[in-house]
């Protein structure tokens, strides 16, 4: 998809987030749901099966061994790798899941903490599996083939963004003016919000327009730009976020003189963000000095 296409995208994801904070959707309960698939549906058909006969438990004893058994299926019949020893840890734990999911009366009266746990658990493994891959992949690409992989990761930061502002600090918003505590303090917040969360998508363009301008089209005058904006943003992010905290911090003592609030007062120590500043810095300069040592060569030549 093309840059136009992947803005409408990200509007309609916003607005879709925007919505379900708007309209008081437990959010919560969807997310639960979404953990728990599909091994609670898989292990409810599978119980339910069982109940009716001898013949459907012995059909449901057996699709269970099938199910949990596929992945070491995969394992052996695949081209092994590194990373496909986390299958084994797979297999096992759902042999374990599973079992219990079937049988709900072992898990006690914390039932359904456990079942949304365990499914926690297993997702974590799967999303370490892909990743292991991912990283592999990576490692064996080219520069063109790792650049457009950039791409994707720089997409789904976008759609990370997204959500963090107009989910999570947007229902933070909301839940002040509810509550009746700290309306103008979490307005202050969702307004700082705003403009570090426009800064990290600057920042992210910027540096999917480096990827592409540097190894795609091989522009190396336009990346040695893009890199020199690159650095001066995250220069402004820093002083922006020095300043977004002291703004807040201020806020929050001018409030407390008037009304009784929970305050929460903070020192940033940008020790992270002060690292990816040298090695921003760093990389531009190795970056600006290939290019002119290309020219200096190319005019000799």
């Amino acid at each position: 998809m093309n840059r136009k296409k992947w803005k409408v995208v990200f509007l309609i994801e916003a607005i879709i987030c925007f919505t379900l904070v708007t309209m008081r959707v437990d959010v919560a309960s969807i997310f639960e749901q979404l953990i728990l698939f599909p091994f609670n549906p898989i292990a409810i058909f599978l119980r339910e099966l069982s109940l009716r006969g001898d013949a459907f438990n012995i059909v449901a004893i057996i699709l269970y061994v099938s199910i949990c058994i596929s992945p070491m299926v995969y394992y052996v019949r695949k081209k092994r790798q590194k990373e496909d020893s986390i299958l084994i840890a797979f297999t096992s734990f759902l042999f374990i899941m599973l079992y219990l999911l079937i049988n709900q009366h072992y898990l006690g009266e914390q039932a359904e903490f456990v079942k949304v746990a365990m499914s926690a658990i297993l997702h974590s493994i799967t999303m370490f599996y892909i990743i292991q891959v991912i990283v592999r992949i990576l490692n064996e690409s080219n520069t063109k083939k790792l650049s457009k992989y950039v791409k994707g990761v720089m997409l789904a930061n976008v759609a990370v963004l997204v959500v963090g502002l107009f989910g999570v600090e947007y229902s933070l918003l909301l839940s002040s003016f509810t509550n009746d505590v700290g309306v103008l303090a979490s307005f202050v917040k969702f307004i700082i919000a705003i403009i570090q969360y426009s800064l990290f998508l600057t920042i992210t363009n910027c540096i999917y327009q480096f990827v592409k301008q540097y190894f795609i089209y091989e522009n190396y005058e336009a990346a040695v730009r893009l890199i020199h904006t690159f650095s001066k943003l995250c220069k402004v992010t820093i002083i922006v976020l020095f300043l977004n905290q002291i703004i807040l911090n201020i806020v929050q003592i001018i409030l407390l003189t008037t009304q009784t609030l929970e305050v929460n007062i903070d020192v940033i120590f940008p020790f992270f963000e002060l690292c990816g500043l040298m090695i921003v810095l760093l990389i531009s300069r190795i970056i600006e000095e290939n290019y002119l040592l290309k020219l200096e060569s190319e005019s000799i030549i």
